[in-house]
């Protein structure tokens, strides 16, 4: 997955669950919620210096809009 394919592909396997029941998309598609933790993953650094720290160097944050 390219990081733009993951929101749409996300979407177009919750679309259509109407029954208003709020679907946590790792339930819906855990494939795909398992492919996003790869990517955060890989994403992850230490910082090197005097102060070592973890920081991530490419995310984006969806948020999806209510139904």
């Amino acid at each position: 997955f390219q990081r733009e394919d993951i929101l749409a592909t996300l979407l177009s396997q919750i679309e259509g669950s109407g029954s208003g029941i709020k679907r946590v998309p790792s339930y819906v598609a855990p494939d795909l919620a398992a492919q996003i933790r790869r990517h955060v993953t890989n994403s992850i650094r230490l910082r090197k210096g005097s102060f070592p720290c973890y920081f991530v160097t490419d995310m984006a944050t969806f948020a999806l809009p209510a139904e």
